[in-house]
């Protein structure tokens, strides 16, 4: 089953989406194209395509809204994306355009401009009271989607870094000065007795300066297609925009509610203040045109527009002071008013300006520049804009923060030049002018010159570590593998730079690195000196990254000397090669973190909990957060894994106010209710993350959590408290004071700040959320790779000394937090992943937390386990998203495990709606829309799913094998020397190339052959990893338990030096590995060696208690485990740190028609095994102690079968009376089914002849051992193997003393928990066993080379062997004739058959056995019958058929069958005039593409004579059988069942083993030879195939004779063909293949061997006993495998 597990913000991210401002209809197709064609991997979303189209065309003026679990602009930080939600513009009614008459009004009256200002004043209030709880974007990145197969997906550890910064993200400027840190410089110029000039500007609180700068970013995108118009814009435009800017100018003005005022005083103040305003302007009343000089926007303001900005500045003027004014109880005194000098008017020769003769005060400069402000972040390119920053920058040349805006301004018209002069003026002022330096840099990054834009950036992180914009974009720039041009270029303002383009991926090995395109326009002018303009000392040196130094464990930042100018070109060249500067980058985000924690260095240094730094402020908590995370980032990018782990741990500890995650868990267990945590809590003492309950919580109890876990903070995190509205850090109110004196304007009022600061925290409040939901997310994640390591790194890093142990207990509560703090269906949909694999038993271990009500508790007890909580998690992603196609393909799986297959098909193709190309969803939906036998169906939905991902390997099997299954062998193409077929269909015969390879079937083994060798490193290191203080490896420790288990202590000192020598060259064998070519999967190896060691201790247990006894008259008690028994037999544990191994795609089952190798078939075998082994042994149901063995048998031995196979099951129709055909007298048979009865007749008899059958259909595995155990069963036999309903865990925890496997699945299960299989010597030769091959080889082999194959042990070969000697790593029980048992003279007998009951399956089974006919000992008379029935049956199958015909037939399924075969058939039929070939409608999509192959490759007459029929049921089948005259078997995989149901009837095959590795391939020689006639039908190549059945067919002759019995004529055949059927048919009630009793006997004869082996070690090739093996009559060779032998042969 295949999951899709995407993870939330923040866990390896790759690609991503930008935010885009869509402002108007002009623009929508444009957008819309953008949008479908980024790059995505659909994380979390309401903003899939057809929604985002759908949201465009309904609102296209609106900014789009991405849900935060979706889509990221990965430019905008915490402090950013809050503002996206009051971005929305004024409702629609508001931008339909005014009457010219309005407008005429409008721009006539200033009353009538003030009375629209007052009613899009108190609008905009309202909308952004309740923007304010609207959604909101997170503030990092976040990852990409991820398929849960055997592994995460990920885009590569470069992806980690890149999302930290785009060139996109920043492409704006800082217009604001940081009023915190503004206020501290103050100070500490002031304590020092010096002057700046920078404390003299005024500054708004920091909540706006983020609204300036988010705001410009989006509007620059949205002003670019307009700009061309402003040269042309008529009076209405400009009044429109005067409109939407004055309303816009008061969303952040102070409410009328908190100045105290009702709308009729503030209209009376307004008017006061208008009317000495308009007197004023009366005194001035010319009209002056401003002529903008030394650039491009002399054209922005026509003349016919001057009056009107001269009373839309006053009228704005008049409002920012009047809100001032009332704000502080007063009235603006005209008599404060200092008129302007004319120095100051004429500053710039032949400008004039509008309010020329104005007096200003520094409140009224103040007011405006707050307005100006307000105005850039809603229109930054509103053309009155301009003329107020130069009126204000006429009036107060040296005003810094006007300097800083009007830079701004012109960066926002892409005049970079300007932009860079008025930056580089300011640093004129003041040389420490952090903001400046930082416009600086991203103005150079947007010409293109980024080596200079970084060494500004490195300036200001050097004065000011704490400026956070620019610490963000040094990081990003160091982080990006963007290529640049460093020269020195200048912008032309005749032209502007290209818009960013879309990122491309380019794949550098296994990393997807995304690089930018950005600004590949750039135009060449003078040096950045000269451009410039200043004096060298305001020149950054060349600063960077390497300059960092350790001074007594402090960072610094240095300027680089010139000694460091070789290192510096260096950096430059990798820059220019897009090279990600990591390590630079990380000493960048050390230098600003050791500024904060200088106080905090214990901490540090012993990984102990953080809290946040008191010089920090409180609003600034994500963004350190979002430092955290970049480090962790960059530690994971440069493979530091616990360096990573730690950073994201420090970044959530600053929220949990100083506590750790362990102590966080506790809390969270205790807060729901955890005893083991309370009695712990008692004592002052905290659970380890390995004792830590685990706790399941419903959806609505998950999304509660902190408010039930942190009730005392009311429902916050305890480092979050001071962000909550209301709280004494939240409405500290900060003012900054100029050199004379006045009080900032922008901060008056107590009541306004309040409100901002109120605003503020309860922006910053969600934004330190946001960040830890993601941190969390990211360290989820990485938990989740700890606990299932992929990587010797994150292997190591699971185990580090210091750090909590990753476990299931520790990792919910993470994911239950982030879901919590922000709810997003992805979180919602990676929990149920999680959930729907946590056991029953651990579900009913666990921690609740109880619903309030009586019925809801009880609901919750039924439902609380993981796969009913899984379910409800995706249900409630669903509520949250009902277009989640990941949440709906994860419940499609969930639903397809608990067999509800047609809902599961539901929610796939609902998946595949919402997304058509979800790779996972459309294979998921292939496999179960086969699953349900259509399988021609599912070929379409494999295709689309590896057009969509051509590496999806699942997709690509998935596609093979439909492919195959209907006989769609166009484009499959040929391995080695077997035939090929093209795209076209074209059949090629064998070119008898080797090492040819091509097509769906060369691609299939290409992955195989990957897997398996990727495979290979599994475990690497863990022999040598320590388990003492002592050093001793595990690998020592493991050897000498395996020698202690083996009796060697009874052994003199020469054997005891000999066998140490051997281990020791069997652990330096691995210990070599990194010097070897060859892999050999060491974690392999360990599980192997742990197997072993558990067989041996349970046989001493035995020994211990009974001895060597193989039966006993009387019953021994059952061996009873006490604490001391159960630390003597204690089981080898595998390391927590060795993860799930690794299994090929490609299925055992799979191997039957796959043209693989000997060694292909046993590794993909033994990998499913260990991982089988490793699933189970390291599960918490598996006791800590090998399971004791059973007594002896007193006097029967006791067998098991387990199967999900008793019912209307092919193993079921065969072996349906072996088990009452067992000698009760000295056997007791025990039936474990684990699936419920379908009440069919096979089951029904299973149960009735069955000594002991039990259900354990609804059992765990845990209690079907247990069961076992309790039933002391001595050999339990495994009837499914790999197929599907196996319970192989079962048999991995090892309840029994011998396990074999039988019939279920054929093939080596090639794992330690499988000590036998049940076969004979044709279907499983010898040669490619094991333990033979080890025999052979140590025949020939000296000492000295036996112990140089270190992967061997006795008697068993490494499977990794790189060999193709032996395919089977079990030793064989070989039974005589065939192994293949079958109930056909019992069940499917036809004198039962009646007119009336005569298809009444189930009353032919439940009748006895009939009396042999009368006339039984008449071979002739018996044979002339069956004549007459073939002839009869004949005529009724094909009534039209010419009586000479020959009929060929198959009826196996078409899965089977192959091109070369086919090839072959046809020629049969070419050869054979006279025949016909019969074959199933088996599936039925398979016909039409075998009759197209038929008629290319043969002619429609040879194809004309390929009959099919539909599949008959089971008895009408095997009767129906006579009428074949030829069956002719498929070598690729041979015919099992019904090669049996064939030969029943008397109809020869031609069967060809074609493979010594495959036993799939040979059981019809089996069974053919278990007739006594095998020579007649056994062939041994192909062409003996084509020949063999060529002369049986012509052979073959007719005539017509009179009965002697009856008197009439006859049809009589002739020939070899006709003497072969014969003897089948009259010699099928003696045959060895149908004799089920005697078959039963001779199986009871290798079951007590088995046991006998077991007992006395003669099985055990390396125990050393005392005891005397004694060769018995039922054995030839007790050296290896059991031989059975028949009494009566």
């Amino acid at each position: 089953m295949l999951f899709q597990q995407n993870y939330m913000p923040g866990a390896f991210p790759a690609d991503r989406l930008y935010l885009q401002a869509h402002t108007t209809t002009s623009r929508q197709k444009q957008q819309e194209a953008t949008i479908t064609t980024r790059l995505r991997h659909d994380s979390d979303s309401f903003s899939r395509n057809g929604q985002l189209q759908q949201q465009q065309q309904l609102q296209p003026a609106i900014a789009i809204q991405y849900d935060p679990t979706s889509v990221v602009s990965s430019y905008i930080y915490p402090q950013q994306q809050q503002q996206v939600t009051q971005l929305q513009p004024l409702p629609q009614q508001s931008f339909q355009p005014a009457t010219h008459e309005q407008q005429q009004q409008h721009l006539s009256s200033p009353q009538s401009a003030f009375s629209q200002y007052q009613q899009l004043y108190q609008h905009y209030y309202h909308e952004q009271s309740q923007q304010q709880q609207s959604h909101y974007l997170p503030s990092i990145m976040l990852p990409p989607q991820s398929p849960t197969l055997a592994s995460y997906y990920f885009e590569g550890s470069n992806g980690w870094v890149n999302h930290y910064y785009d060139p996109k993200r920043r492409q704006y400027l800082s217009s604001r000065v940081d009023p915190e840190f503004q206020k501290q410089y103050q100070h500490q110029q002031q304590r020092h007795g010096t002057s700046s000039t920078a404390a003299q500007h005024q500054h708004l609180p920091h909540h706006h300066h983020q609204q300036q700068q988010h705001a410009l970013h989006l509007q620059q995108q949205q002003q670019q297609s307009l700009h061309q118009h402003h040269h042309t814009s008529n009076n209405n435009n400009n009044n429109s925009n005067t409109m939407a800017a004055a309303a816009a100018a008061a969303a952040v003005l102070p409410t009328l509610d908190s100045l105290g005022l009702n709308p009729q005083q503030f209209q009376m103040a307004v008017q006061q203040q208008q009317q000495q305003q308009l007197l004023q302007l009366q005194k001035t009343s010319q009209q002056h045109m401003y002529p903008y000089t030394n650039n491009d926007l002399n054209q922005l303001l026509s003349p016919s527009a001057v009056t009107n900005q001269q009373h839309y500045l006053a009228a704005a003027a008049a409002a920012a002071a009047v809100a001032a004014g009332v704000a502080r109880g007063s009235n603006v005194s005209t008599s404060s008013i200092v008129p302007l000098s004319s120095q100051q008017q004429q500053q710039q020769s032949g400008v004039m300006y509008p309010l020329a003769n104005v007096q200003w005060t520094e409140e009224w400069r103040e007011n405006m520049l707050q307005y100006a402000h307000t105005l850039y972040s809603t229109a930054p390119r509103n053309p009155e804009l301009v003329t107020i920053l130069h009126t204000i920058h006429n009036a107060y040349p040296d005003h810094l923060p006007t300097l800083l805006l009007l830079a701004c301004v012109y960066y926002t018209y892409q005049d970079y030049q300007s932009s860079l002069q008025y930056n580089q003026l300011i640093l004129k002022y003041d040389p420490h002018y952090v903001e400046a330096m930082s416009n600086i840099g991203t103005t150079l990054r947007s010409m293109g010159r980024t080596a200079e834009a970084e060494q500004w950036w490195y300036r200001a992180v050097k004065l000011r570590p704490g400026y956070w914009d620019a610490v963000e974009n040094l990081v990003g720039v160091l982080c990006s593998t963007t290529t640049t041009n460093t020269s020195s270029t200048t912008n032309n303002n005749n032209s502007s730079t290209s818009d960013n383009k879309s990122l491309d991926l380019l794949d550098k090995g296994s990393a997807k690195i995304a690089v930018s395109s950005s600004l590949d326009t750039t135009m060449t002018t003078t040096t950045s000196s000269s451009l410039l303009g200043v004096s060298s000392s305001a020149t950054p040196s060349s600063i960077s990254a390497a300059s960092m130094t350790q001074n007594n464990g402090s960072t610094n930042l240095n300027s680089m000397t010139n000694e460091s100018g070789k290192h510096h070109q260096q950096q430059q060249q990798q820059q220019q090669q897009g090279f990600p500067r990591y390590k630079e980058a990380l000493r960048v985000c050390e230098f600003v973190e050791h500024y904060f924690f200088k106080g905090q260095e214990a901490a540090h240094l012993n990984n102990g909990p953080i809290k946040a730094p008191k010089q920090l402020p409180t609003h600034q908590l994500p963004r350190m957060q979002n430092l955290f995370y970049a480090k962790g980032n960059l530690k994971y990018a440069l493979g530091d894994i616990i360096g990573a782990r730690r950073e994201y741990e420090k970044g959530l500890e600053l929220v949990f106010g100083g506590t750790d995650l362990v102590a966080v868990g506790n809390h969270i267990a205790l807060a729901c209710g955890s005893t083991a945590v309370m009695e712990a809590t008692q004592y002052g003492k905290l659970l380890d993350s390995s004792a830590l309950p685990l706790v399941l919580l419903q959806p609505d109890q998950a999304v509660r959590i902190i408010q039930i876990a942190f009730g005392q903070s009311g429902g916050v995190l305890p480092g979050l408290v001071g962000l909550t509205p209301g709280s004494t850090t939240a409405t500290t109110t900060t003012t900054t004071t100029t050199s004379n004196g006045a009080t900032n304007g922008a901060a008056t009022g107590a009541t306004d700040n309040n409100n901002n600061n109120n605003s503020n925290a309860t922006n910053a409040l969600q934004q330190a959320n946001q960040t830890t939901s993601t941190i969390l997310l990211t360290l989820a994640k990485l938990f989740q790779d700890m606990m299932n390591p992929s990587t010797p790194a994150i292997a190591a890093a699971a185990t580090a000394e210091g750090a909590a142990t990753p476990t299931m207990s520790l990792l919910l509560p993470l994911y239950y937090l982030s879901l919590a703090l922000h709810p997003s269906p992805s979180t919602a949909n990676n929990l149920g992943i999680i959930l729907s694999n946590i056991s029953g038993a651990s579900a009913a271990l666990a921690v609740k937390l109880p619903s309030t009500s009586t019925s809801n508790q009880q609901q919750q007890q039924a439902t609380t386990t993981g796969t009913m909580l899984a379910m409800q998690y995706y249900m409630y992603g669903l509520q949250l998203d009902n277009r989640h196609p990941h949440l709906y393909t994860n419940l499609g799986s969930l639903l397809k495990d608990m067999g509800h297959l047609t809902e599961a098909v539901c929610m796939y193709e609902k998946a595949v709606e919402c997304n058509p190309r979800f790779d996972v969803a459309l294979a998921n939906l292939g496999n179960a829309i086969k699953d349900m036998g259509r399988v021609q169906d599912s070929v379409q939905w494999y295709r689309r799913a590896v057009d969509v991902n051509p590496n999806f390997v699942d997709a690509v099997c998935g596609l093979v094998n439909s492919l195959g299954g209907v006989c769609d062998w166009r484009g499959r193409g040929g391995v080695g020397n077997e035939a090929t077929v093209d795209q076209l269909g074209n059949y090629y015969p064998a070119a008898g190339d080797v090492n040819a390879r091509s097509g769906w079937i060369g691609r299939v083994v290409d992955i195989v052959e990957k897997q398996l060798d990727d495979g290979a490193v599994w475990g690497v290191g863990v022999l040598k990893m320590q388990i003492d203080a002592q050093g001793k490896s595990l690998g020592e420790q493991l050897a000498e338990l395996l020698v202690q288990s083996s009796g060697v202590h009874a052994m003199n000192n020469s054997d005891s030096s000999r066998l140490v020598e051997l281990w020791t060259n069997r652990l330096a064998h691995f210990s070599e590995q990194s010097t070897n070519t060859n892999k050999k999967n060491e974690g392999g190896w360990v599980i192997r060696l742990i197997e072993r060691i558990m067989r041996r201790l349970q046989r001493n247990w035995y020994l211990e208690h009974y001895g060597t006894t193989l039966r006993s008259d009387t019953p021994h008690n059952a061996i009873m485990v006490t604490p001391e028994a159960s630390q003597r037999y204690q089981r080898p544990l595998i390391p927590s740190s060795l993860s799930a191994p690794p299994v090929p795609t490609v299925l055992p089952f799979h191997t039957f028609t796959y043209p693989l190798s000997a060694r292909e078939v046993r590794l993909i075998s033994h990998r499913n095994a260990l991982r089988i082994s490793h699933g189970t042994l390291t599960s918490s149901w598996v006791a800590s102690h090998v399971y004791p063995p059973p007594p002896p048998p007193a006097p029967r031995l006791k067998i098991g079968y387990v199967s999900s196979d008793f019912n209307n099951h092919p193993l079921a129709h065969l072996m349906q009376s072996v088990f009452g055909f067992h000698d009760t007298t000295k056997y007791q048979v025990f039936c474990y089914a684990t699936t419920p009865s379908d009440q069919s007749p096979y089951r029904q008899k299973i149960e009735r002849e069955a000594e002991t059958f039990i259900d354990v259909s609804n059992w765990s595995n845990q209690q079907v051992v247990d069961r076992i155990i309790q039933d002391g069963i001595h050999v339990l036999v495994n009837l499914n193997g790999y197929t599907k309903g196996a319970r192989n865990e079962i048999f991995a925890a090892r309840p029994c003393p011998v396990q074999c496997s039988f019939m279920g699945f054929a093939g080596t299960l090639g794992g330690g928990w499988c000590d036998w299989i049940i076969a004979d010597p044709i279907v499983c030769p010898p040669e490619m066993v094991s333990c033979e091959v080890w025999r052979q080889r140590h025949q020939h082999f000296s000492l000295y080379q036996r112990q140089q194959e270190g992967g061997d042990f006795e008697g068993d070969i490494d499977p990794e062997e790189n060999s193709d000697d032996f395919v089977y790593t079990e030793k064989f029980i070989y039974m005589p004739h065939s192994y293949f048992v079958n109930d056909h003279k019992q069940g499917f007998r036809e004198e039962h058959e009646g007119a009336n009951n005569k298809n009444n399956t189930a009353t032919l089974m439940l009748q006895p056995p009939p009396p042999p006919p009368p006339h039984a000992d008449d071979h002739e008379g018996l044979w002339a019958v069956e004549e007459d029935r073939r002839w009869t049956m004949r005529q009724e199958v094909f009534p039209n058929l010419p009586p000479d015909v020959v009929i060929f037939a198959n009826f196996n399924q078409l899965y089977k069958l192959e091109p070369s075969t086919f090839r072959m058939w046809l020629r049969i039929l070419e050869r054979v005039p006279n025949a016909i070939l019969w074959l199933l409608r088996f599936p039925p999509a398979g016909e039409r593409h075998l009759r197209r192959c038929a008629t290319e490759w043969a002619g429609a007459q040879t194809a004309n004579r390929v009959i099919f029929t539909d599949v008959a049921p089971k008895h009408v089948h095997i009767h129906r059988g006579r009428v074949a005259d030829i069956f002719l078997d498929t070598p690729e995989c041979n015919a099992h069942t019904t090669a049996a149901d064939i030969l029943w009837s008397g109809t020869p095959i031609v069967t060809y083993p074609k493979y010594m590795h495959k036993m799939c391939s040979r059981v019809g020689a089996s069974i053919a030879q278990a007739t006594g006639y095998g020579k007649e039908m056994i062939v041994a190549t192909e062409q003996e195939y084509e020949d063999r059945a060529v002369h049986l067919a012509l052979g073959l002759k007719y005539t017509y004779e009179t009965s002697n019995h009856t008197g009439k004529t006859q049809r009589r055949g002739h020939g070899d063909l006709m003497s072969l059927r014969k003897r089948l048919f009259l010699t099928r009630e003696k045959s060895r293949l149908f004799d089920t009793c005697r078959w039963t006997r001779n199986l009871e004869r290798g079951y007590s061997e088995a046991w006998r082996r077991w007992v006395t070690a003669e099985e055990f090739e390396d125990v050393q006993c005392n005891v005397t093996a004694t060769k018995t009559t039922t054995t030839n060779n007790t050296a290896g495998c059991i031989w059975v032998s028949d009494p009566d042969d």
